[in-house]
């Protein structure tokens, strides 16, 4: 999946580059370890109040998150991705 991703990426810009592979690399990953994440730790820790969600829509939350770079920023697109349309 990342390989398809950064073939993807290439394609598109004509080149790789690196921050931009390191997202989607961090973002697959995070889709990879969302089942092993504990949804209701993380909602109360980012002071949302959702309701614990399907496996598919926390694994959107948590790749959603990555490019994030403050707990604002965190809690504002995990709390896109669980509100959004199903």
């Amino acid at each position: 999946m990342v390989a398809d991703d950064l073939i993807a990426l290439a394609g598109t810009a004509g080149r790789t580059l690196l921050p931009q592979a390191q997202h989607i690399a961090a973002q697959r990953r995070a889709e990879e370890i969302a089942s092993h994440v504990d949804q209701p730790a993380v909602l109360t820790g980012l002071g949302l109040s959702c309701a614990v969600t399907t496996p598919d829509r926390w694994r959107l939350a948590l790749s959603s998150a990555v490019r994030a770079r403050s707990r604002e920023q965190v809690a504002r697109a995990v709390d896109r991705s669980l509100q959004g349309p199903a």
